[in-house]
């Protein structure tokens, strides 16, 4: 099995400095800078919750429905794969709390 390695950020905020996404309750939260494709990268949680949904346009509406979407537990890692195929994809991590009311953070960092 091949170590994951986090990559240290650039000082100049390129696309390989980690994205944070944040917010409270339902309000939803999307990465800034599309993800690289076919590149891994893990996403952390902080104290709570979030459940997040990926798509592969950055989205200008609410994306995840109010039964979709899947759960991140507080202070937990989850690695991904970045993927950019024909019509599916996953450029972008859309965040918000899981319980519907909290603060909520992700950070996504670029791994391999």
């Amino acid at each position: 099995m091949r170590p994951i390695i986090v990559l240290p950020p650039m000082l100049d905020g390129g696309i390989y400095s980690p994205q944070q996404v944040s917010g409270t309750g339902t309000a939803e939260a999307t990465n800034p800078a599309p993800f690289l494709p076919d590149r891994v990268y893990m996403a952390s949680t902080g104290e709570n919750a979030a459940r997040v949904i990926f798509t592969k346009e950055k989205p200008t509406a609410d994306v995840i429905p109010s039964t979709g979407g899947f759960l991140i537990p507080a202070n937990s890692m989850y690695c991904f794969r970045a993927l950019d195929r024909g019509e599916f994809g996953a450029l972008f991590l859309t965040a918000e709390a899981a319980d519907g009311s909290s603060p909520f953070e992700v950070t996504i960092s670029l791994v391999g």
